[in-house]
């Protein structure tokens, strides 16, 4: 679907091509959470950071916090618990995430 998007001579689907790459690498992300085999988890995750990082890369990426978050739990699910801690943190810190809720009874 991101190579049709992409190669797409309708410009109004074209400018859509970025949110179906985010939606791909989310949806290898969740793919590759599921798998059982240990080694196709791992290679399947370190397939999904490359995606990532390709997003990370392209200007409209950098500030997305979508990405951002699929990113730190790849990260994270690979053992890189600095680098997952660091963009968590900043998205933490900048309210990316939502606002806190405290539940009072």
């Amino acid at each position: 679907m991101v190579k049709w998007a992409q190669n797409n001579p309708d410009p109004k689907i074209k400018a859509q091509a970025f949110g179906f790459e985010v939606f791909d690498a989310n949806s290898k992300r969740q793919a590759a959470e599921l798998e059982t085999d240990p080694a196709k988890r791992k290679a399947a995750m370190e397939a999904t950071a490359k995606v990532y990082e390709s997003l990370l890369a392209q200007p409209q990426g950098k500030d997305d916090p979508n990405i951002q978050l699929g990113y730190a739990l790849v990260k994270y699910d690979l053992g890189d618990y600095q680098t997952a801690r660091n963009i968590l943190a900043a998205l933490l810190r900048d309210r990316k995430l939502g606002n806190a809720t405290r539940f009072v009874t």
